[in-house]
């Protein structure tokens, strides 16, 4: 992901999650939660999760390390998660300015 732009991040499921009571998608740099996403700031198919970053949301991520997302669901009373975070790098933009601003 390139910090100040607004990226897609699509994660692939292998449970059907549309019917889950919650699910939240946790992003972590070092010991702290950077974001977290809720069930409806998703769109959930059958195989997959996506979420569209704002700039505002990308703005949030350090350079200095990478990310560690995690997948948490509550299916039939029953939380559900992944055993290994994922990761993913995240990179500083060159030009900060916005384009309005040129």
């Amino acid at each position: 992901m390139i910090q100040m732009t607004t990226p897609d991040i699509v994660f692939t499921v292998d449970v059907d999650l549309r019917s889950a009571e919650k699910v939240s998608v946790t992003f972590r740099q070092g010991s702290r939660n950077v974001l977290v996403l809720d069930k409806d700031e998703l769109t959930i198919s059958a195989t997959q999760l996506r979420h569209t970053f704002t700039e505002e949301e990308s703005r949030k991520f350090k350079t200095s390390q990478p990310v560690r997302m995690q997948i948490k669901a509550l299916v039939d009373g029953k939380v559900i998660s992944h055993k290994d975070p994922m990761t993913m790098d995240v990179t500083e933009i060159f030009d900060k300015r916005v384009f309005d601003d040129e």
